[in-house]
């Protein structure tokens, strides 16, 4: 799973997970979708499947929260997204290499890896932190 730390200024609803995503080639069905966690890393909803979203040409990608919107606290929220195909998706990167997450540890980094070998679903709680070092754009709606 790619995690992007997401900063939630104020208590809101979120209905979806929006990224720019390109790229993929012979992605599984019901195998690639986008997750969101609130800041202490717990699950608060999934995607559908992005399978066909995310292959070819792609672009930017609003993904709706099945079962509607979420409430979400003030804080911190991550997104993840994972995947499963010959190739994955391409991100949109606003920076690589090491500054991306400069000073932290890879627990708190802004963008990490975690939770490798997911199919079709979600873990309930992100699991350990492996930095990242490419900064990929994630935003809420």
């Amino acid at each position: 799973m790619y995690c992007v730390k997401i900063k939630v200024p104020e208590a809101t609803t979120v209905t979806s997970i929006c990224a720019y995503l390109y790229g993929g080639v012979t992605l599984t069905a019901n195998q690639c979708k986008a997750a969101l966690y609130d800041g202490s890393k717990a699950l608060l909803g999934t995607t559908a499947d992005q399978s066909g979203n995310w292959g070819g040409t792609g672009g930017y990608q609003e993904m709706a929260i099945s079962g509607g919107p979420v409430a979400i606290s003030a804080g911190y929220a991550y997104a993840a997204f994972w995947f499963n195909g010959t190739t994955g998706p391409q991100v949109c990167a606003l920076l690589s290499g090491t500054p991306c997450n400069f000073g932290l540890s890879a627990a708190n980094s802004r963008w990490a890896t975690a939770d490798t070998g997911r199919t079709t679903t979600a873990p309930a709680t992100l699991g350990a932190f492996t930095a990242w070092n490419l900064a990929m754009f994630a935003a809420l709606k």
